[in-house]
């Protein structure tokens, strides 16, 4: 579920790429996931914003709202087309019961593991098939046994980011060379034609033939230009849901692990983290090594205590010692 509200201040231009509502301003860019937004508004009347980023926000249910020169709130965006019967669907949701509620909204799954060595060789495991190497764990889903390198990401350090494996950046930069050709399509070829123009002015003024690619392929410039994922200017918890949505959008039906992350994140970081699951329906598991810390309603739980035994419940409820 979206939970930001996002004021756009001061001169700026906003935009809609891959997902992100776009804002640039004189002195930096910022990016946030569109899912992420509930409402939109922008302050002043010298910020511009594009038709395909209003059209999305309107798709996405995002409310926005347009400011005076005075910054008061004077219009907001409403779409055309949408439903008369709102409330009464409100109502009749409500009105579900708890087993309907479980069964439309994503859970949680939380394994504990209390014996250190069962924990510490279950997560191993884990990251090594993830990796592409064997293993004892098997990821399935509805019987059908799935291939943990393609579909399995395990997260345990939450201060680095770290670099995504060849295939999925592979498929990050072919998405970020379709939009270039897509939603830059003019841009792009004006770019690559100066370019172009560019080096046959250059190999004139040499003395010795040379060879240099041509077309329309930006790639080759994307990485000369070290153009890559930076999440290190968000604050660690926005950057942990950046990189899971980007997994979860490169690697299709994936399985989203994350170790030891009670240990890192606060209730509230917990319960927006849980949101973006749930809204974008990640497939996400925590495992940890004690039941002390934060339980809440969302999750459901596994626990593998010291004996060995398995045991089930809801979060929220309370476990005998």
């Amino acid at each position: 579920m979206s939970w930001r509200v996002v004021v756009v201040t001061g001169c700026a231009k906003v935009d809609y790429k891959m997902d992100y509502v776009v804002v640039r301003s004189i002195d930096q860019v910022r990016r946030v996931h569109i899912s992420e937004i509930a409402v939109l508004m922008f302050e002043n009347t010298a910020i511009s914003v594009t038709a395909y980023a209003l059209s999305e926000l309107v798709a996405h249910k995002v409310k926005v709202i347009f400011c005076d020169r005075a910054r008061n709130p004077q219009s907001e965006l409403i779409p055309c087309s949408g439903t008369h019967d709102s409330t009464e669907k409100i109502r009749q949701q409500i009105a579900w019961k708890r087993e309907t509620k479980e069964a439309v909204w994503t859970r949680i799954a939380v394994l504990t593991i209390e014996r250190p060595e069962v924990f510490r060789a279950f997560v191993t495991d884990l990251m090594r098939q993830a990796e592409g190497e064997d293993g004892e764990a098997v990821l399935s889903e509805r019987g059908k046994v799935l291939d943990p390198a393609c579909c399995l990401k395990v997260i345990s350090d939450y201060i680095h980011f770290q670099p995504a494996e060849k295939r999925v950046l592979n498929r990050f930069m072919a998405a970020v060379q379709r939009s270039a050709h897509e939603e830059l399509e003019q841009e792009t070829r004006v770019l690559m034609q100066n370019i172009q123009d560019y080096l046959g002015r250059l190999a004139l003024q040499l003395d010795h033939p040379v060879t240099y690619e041509t077309g329309e392929n930006i790639l080759p410039l994307l990485k000369a230009a070290g153009f890559q994922l930076d999440f290190g200017e968000l604050p660690p918890a926005e950057a942990l849901m950046e990189e899971l949505s980007f997994y979860h959008r490169m690697m299709g039906k994936a399985c989203l692990v994350l170790v030891s992350a009670k240990a890192w994140l606060t209730e509230e970081e917990l319960r927006q983290l849980y949101s973006a699951a749930q809204y974008q329906k990640w497939n996400l598991l925590l495992i940890e090594t004690d039941l002390k810390g934060i339980s809440l309603d969302a999750e459901d739980h596994i626990l593998i205590d010291r004996d060995l035994c398995e045991l089930r419940y809801k979060g929220g409820d309370r476990l005998d010692e």
